[in-house]
């Protein structure tokens, strides 16, 4: 049997818990509890930069967060100095509907504002705004299409060029670096439908990792930061990753969770893999990630602005990092992300 229960409005938005407690003539037999997420508005209005057979657009979805259909006025955006209006109509419970706003004549390299005003009959209009940055394509970095086996032995990737940290590479705070045998190696970002995934082979002459969960970063370790979109477009929701093989085994640790989406911590989901070869002074990382743990980023959207660096620690503390691109070891910043694009 399911009863009905109205919840008083308080004015406070997000999860709530509730109790209710379960009397027979007077006398508690049963407490129950729930959670519930209150909501300002029953629809939502998202956009977000993606790539359509190449193409720049911004791609808008409009959501039905109920259970029961809701009625919708039409939606208006502007787009750099375009604008336009589209019919919505009535939503099912649950159900999405996106647009694909073309980016044609907008100026390339070079950064839009966006805004999105959705017209409600019932109540207060949904409004959003943002900036979207379309870049050089000479300066996007194609991430191919491949799925590899997570066990610390690197999987074939012949016919994929690796970025080089010898030569792609910016050393920092190493004032003292003995060259590609002291810190270097060849990094890979691979994706199927469901992780995205790195290889590297990173040279280092002195293996440390005296850290465990938040503290890797000053050992021997991986960090690495990623937003959906372009760099720029989005400067609070990114994700800070770390990957260490510590004295108990490897181990990943997220810093941000995309601006609260997920919680900062220890990270079970990821799969990851680092062996240590001291006869040839190689670090092996392998790692397979869910692209639930870059939410809301989704693979068909394709734009990634993604950075990384690799720490060094050669006994007695961090002495500097190596890294490709930026916004992470100096400073948060994810404008200074590299932006990269899913390709086949």
């Amino acid at each position: 049997m399911q009863i009905p229960i109205s919840i008083r409005d308080t004015g406070l938005l997000g999860t709530r818990g509730l109790v209710a407690l379960v009397t027979n003539n007077g006398t508690p037999v049963a407490r129950l509890t729930a959670e519930i997420d209150v909501l300002s508005t029953p629809i939502t209005v998202t956009a977000g930069h993606a790539l359509r057979e190449d193409a720049d657009v911004l791609s808008v979805s409009v959501t039905n967060q109920v259970a029961t259909d809701q009625p919708v006025g039409d939606l208006a955006w502007q787009l750099g100095t375009g604008s336009g209006t589209e019919t919505i109509g009535t939503l099912a419970a649950g159900q999405t509907v996106t647009l694909d706003i073309p980016t044609t004549g907008l100026t390339s390299p070079g950064t839009h504002p966006w805004s999105l005003n959705l017209a409600m009959p019932d109540a207060d209009a949904v409004t959003e705004n943002g900036s979207l940055v379309l870049v050089d394509p000479a300066a996007v970095t194609a991430l191919h299409q491949r799925t590899i086996t997570v066990d610390g032995v690197p999987d074939d990737l012949s016919g994929i060029t690796p970025i080089d940290l010898d030569t792609d590479g910016e050393v920092r705070q190493i004032p003292d670096w003995g060259g590609a045998a002291d810190l270097g190696g060849d990094v890979w970002w691979t994706w199927d439908e469901d992780n995205i995934y790195l290889t590297a082979a990173i040279t280092d002459n002195v293996h440390a990792q005296p850290g465990l969960n938040d503290t890797i970063w000053t050992g021997d370790s991986i960090q690495f930061g990623a937003v959906a979109g372009a760099p720029g477009e989005d400067l609070t929701g990114y994700y800070e990753y770390g990957l260490a093989l510590t004295t108990q085994g490897p181990q990943v640790f997220r810093w941000n969770g995309g601006g609260g989406i997920l919680p900062n911590g220890p990270v079970d989901a990821v799969d990851l893999a680092v062996t240590r070869d001291e006869a040839t002074h190689t670090t092996v990382y392998e790692m397979a990630m869910p692209w639930s743990e870059l939410a809301p980023f989704d693979p068909a959207d394709r734009l990634l602005a993604l950075s990384f660096l690799v720490n060094e620690n050669d006994g007695a503390i961090r002495r500097g990092w190596l890294e490709w691109g930026s916004g992470i070891g100096a400073g948060k910043n994810p404008a200074l992300f590299p932006s990269t694009r899913l390709d086949p």
